[in-house]
């Protein structure tokens, strides 16, 4: 009798535990198909991160920042050492821009020249200019605007 009762613990303890096992799965599932629904990723995600290049029209240092603003659009921050509108010095461009027809993404920029050494602005913005960025690979976009072709490497997606 005793290995009657014994045999009916494990199956009873198979059971419980087979359920258990069903339940966490059905849980787990249940939970990554709701965050997988609720996740739309946007059309410019590819574009998200902290982008850097040399510009090869003036040599200047660019520093680009592409982030999501929360409302549909990319939130754009960009910096220069060289800007011509500014007489050569440095500038601040910034603007919020959608993916186009074509993939891009465009931006309608305004620039903010800076006083050396303050950072302060200097005069009144300019713009804004719609320019656009290109994804020609892997962590590598291009800016264009007009003739100008300015490659950035993705550093970083954060």
């Amino acid at each position: 009798m005793g290995n009657l009762v014994s045999g009916r613990k494990i199956s009873g303890i198979a059971v419980f535990l087979a359920l258990l096992a069903s339940a966490a799965f059905l849980i787990v599932t249940l939970f990554s198909s709701t965050a997988e629904a609720g996740h739309q990723p946007h059309e410019f995600e590819e574009f998200i991160g902290f982008w850097m290049a040399v510009d090869p029209s003036d040599g200047g240092f660019n520093k680009l920042s592409i982030t999501d603003s929360g409302d549909g659009t990319a939130k754009l921050g960009l910096s220069e050492t060289f800007v011509s509108t500014c007489d050569g010095g440095r500038a601040t461009l910034s603007g919020l821009g959608e993916v186009n027809e074509d993939g891009d993404l465009a931006v309608p920029i305004t620039i903010q020249c800076l006083e050396d050494p303050t950072n302060d602005p200097d005069g009144d913005p300019v713009g804004p200019f719609t320019v656009n960025f290109v994804v020609l690979g892997d962590n590598l976009i291009e800016f264009q605007f007009r003739s100008l072709r300015v490659p950035y490497h993705k550093i970083s997606s954060d």
